[in-house]
């Protein structure tokens, strides 16, 4: 990394390279007995350098051995006016816990196994599939301004089916609690209902709401603002949601599962106020957006977007947490008298993600009638805008915050932390 970059440098106006290492163990358990494992190493480094006020990228699986040749290297097509940062002090956060990072797949084998055990207790004859996955990670980047940073991190996650129901720097297994839901949900799910369709209540669990949110996301990025994409480009300090909403992204979280001191770029992270009482207060930048409104380098560069380090990074959210309410969500639930229960969803990906349309078919959920769950409904939609969805229709906050997946993806690039909301006048369609 040093050799590369000692290179880079003398050839380059700047150059930084950034270097990352994760081991991942998986295991996965089925209701039937079946488990399965699996273990991987991904090692990869990227090169960004800058020459004549154009930014490059070149990156590969494993260390760059030497400087690419220069046809070998992608031009991002942006003006580069600035400089990489210089050395600063950052942050201090807890993102690694040593009892995760001494897990072998024996244990993670195990623990799925005993998760399994315990939901083939509440539920014996609905068929289903929990999984655990402990992470270590190391990152490291480097610049020609003098910075060297590095942080070690910490993963673990449990889930089931295609969603993420715990995730932390930490060990944490499922309480008793969340295991008797997870089990009577899976045991409402063997009584197929007609579908749900025509205005209802929409009780929607965090995994949902957090996929819903990822519009809220791409539209704060200063990228977006600046290309006009988002609708919020001239709106900061307006009303976009309910004033009972506010939403952060902190970065600080202890043992958060994307907590960190710099982001991608090497910029100390800080916790940033992307809603407070329902009025746009921040947006989501990064170096290259230092002109755009959004503060120059706020420490959300992120190089985990999808396209992995074969892509220029760009703006993301770390841990973005919207702040719980004040209900129980067994009283929200007992408080509907005609509705469905959303807990996953599939499909979040489509539409106008940045100008706040969502169009996601049911993947897992429930009717109720006065406030009981009947029976699983299926082979049903939603579609709307989440900036009217949560301005115009907000009936009840839960109490409490939950993770999940910001993308349609089983393995999460991002994730967040979320109460359940309850809303009024959805309308669901028939798929």
């Amino acid at each position: 990394m040093e050799r590369l970059l000692r290179k880079a440098s003398q050839q380059f106006d700047q150059a930084e390279v950034y270097s990352c290492e994760i081991q991942t163990l998986h295991g996965s358990a089925s209701s039937s007995g079946r488990l399965a494992v699996r273990a991987a190493l991904q090692r990869d480094t990227a090169l960004r350098v800058v020459a004549g006020g154009r930014v490059y990228l070149t990156s590969a699986s494993g260390a760059l051995p030497a400087l690419p040749p220069a046809h070998v290297v992608q031009e991002l097509g942006h003006p580069w006016c600035g400089r990489f940062p210089a050395p600063a002090v950052c942050p201090q956060v807890t993102t690694y816990d040593p009892q995760v990072d001494g897990f072998s797949l024996s244990d993670v084998a195990a623990q799925a196994m005993d998760l399994r055990t315990a939901l083939v207790g509440v539920a014996p004859a609905t068929p289903f599939t929990v999984w655990v996955q402990a992470t270590r990670e190391r990152t490291r980047i480097a610049n020609s301004s003098g910075l060297q940073v590095s942080f070690r991190r910490t993963g673990y996650l449990v889930g089931i089916g295609e969603d993420v129901v715990a995730a932390s720097c930490h060990f944490q297994p499922l309480t008793e609690e969340q295991v008797a839901r997870l089990g009577n949900r899976l045991q409402a799910a063997a009584v197929v209902e007609p579908p749900e369709t025509g205005n209802c209540q929409v009780y929607l669990e965090p995994p949902v709401v957090l996929s819903l949110l990822q519009r809220l996301v791409e539209g704060v990025r200063a990228d977006a603002v600046m290309a006009g994409l988002s609708p919020l480009g001239q709106r900061p300090g307006q009303v976009i949601f309910d004033p009972r909403l506010h939403i952060v992204d902190d970065p600080l979280v202890p043992l958060g599962y994307h907590s960190r001191p710099f982001d991608d770029e090497g910029v100390p992270t800080a916790t940033r106020t992307l809603v407070d009482t329902g009025r746009l207060a921040g947006c989501l930048g990064d170096l290259l957006t230092a002109g755009s409104g959004a503060r120059a380098g706020n420490g959300y560069k992120c190089n985990a977007n999808g396209g992995g380090i074969a892509v220029a990074p760009n703006p993301q959210a770390t841990n973005l947490l919207l702040r719980p309410g004040a209900d129980r969500p067994d009283a929200m639930v007992a408080a509907i008298e005609n509705g469905v229960i959303i807990a996953s969803t599939f499909g979040t990906d489509e539409g106008n993600i940045p100008q706040g349309e969502f169009s996601f078919n049911l993947r897992r959920s429930w009717r109720v009638v006065n406030g009981k769950i009947t029976g699983a409904i299926k082979n049903v939609s939603m579609t709307g805008n989440i900036y009217d969805l949560l301005r115009d229709h907000l009936q009840a906050i839960g109490d409490g915050c939950e993770p999940g997946n910001l993308y349609d993806n089983v393995h999460p690039r991002r994730v967040g932390f979320a109460p359940p909301l309850l809303l009024h006048g959805i309308r669901l369609r028939s798929s």
